[in-house]
């Protein structure tokens, strides 16, 4: 039986808001899981005393914030909040995994020196058709994928990336802590874009679903390139944040 706190219909809080709060507390202390079904639009009227018309009101307002989802001839479903992901510092999936308390893992699709394409070569200042390491991943969060990611890396020695399993470990840990890398900056863009052909399997979407698409070259502390990178994150998993400062000379 659904608990709820009495709704006061004298305030000036509309009573559909109040409901969703009272709703969102129910998510909390039931500790329902993603997937879990929520109270049934009758069971709602019933324990708060609403019309249907209020009840689905409340709940587009949880809907609207991530923390549900309708599932047409289903029911409406707790939807886990999508992932907080800040572009303000050069960071690495998995510190960003862990910060947020969750378990990060990759799937190593391959590790393998590749010859670097115009594109590439552009990328990382090189020529075209220079050896460099292409590692490519799936990155998963809590056994579920987040992320595909492909890295081009230029290294002095890419024997001893070929020989590191990453499928647990970080690719940035490790050229810093093994490799003596120092990682200063990075340059990134990002697009909303199909999920292309080879790529939404192994994320465990539709095909034709859109992803962000991020690509970014990374500089060591001589300034120059030494990582290009192309990744495609999950729609449905991230909200990426942008910390602008206001130009007082405009």
């Amino acid at each position: 039986m659904l608990a709820c706190k009495q709704v006061d219909r004298t305030s000036f809080v509309p009573v559909y808001h109040q409901i969703a709060q009272n709703l969102k507390q129910y998510l909390k202390t039931n500790e329902l899981k993603e997937d879990d079904l929520i109270p049934s639009e009758r069971e709602l009227c019933e324990a708060f005393e609403a019309s249907r018309m209020t009840i689905r009101q409340a709940v587009d307002l949880l809907v609207q914030e991530g923390l549900l989802v309708r599932i047409k001839g289903k029911g409406t479903f707790v939807k886990k909040p999508k992932l907080r992901q800040p572009l303000t510092a050069l960071t690495s999936f998995t510190m960003d995994m862990i910060s947020q308390g969750l378990t990060p893992t990759s799937r190593v699709i391959s590790c393998s020196l590749v010859a670097a394409s115009e594109n590439i070569a552009t990328f990382l200042n090189i020529p075209e058709g220079t050896q460099v390491v292409c590692l490519q991943r799936v990155r998963y969060a809590n056994d579920k994928p987040h992320a595909y990611e492909c890295s081009y890396l230029l290294h002095d020695e890419p024997n001893r990336l070929l020989a590191e399993d990453f499928t647990n470990r970080s690719l940035y840990r490790f050229l810093r802590e093994n490799c003596g890398w120092k990682l200063t900056r990075a340059k990134e863009s990002m697009e909303v874009m199909e999920c292309p052909d080879d790529v939404y399997q192994l994320l465990w979407v539709p095909k034709g679903t859109p992803v962000f698409h991020r690509s970014r070259v990374t500089f060591n502390a001589e300034d120059c390139p030494v990582e290009y990178v192309v990744s495609c994150y999950r729609i449905d998993k991230y909200r990426f944040e942008f910390k602008l400062e206001l130009d007082l000379q405009g």
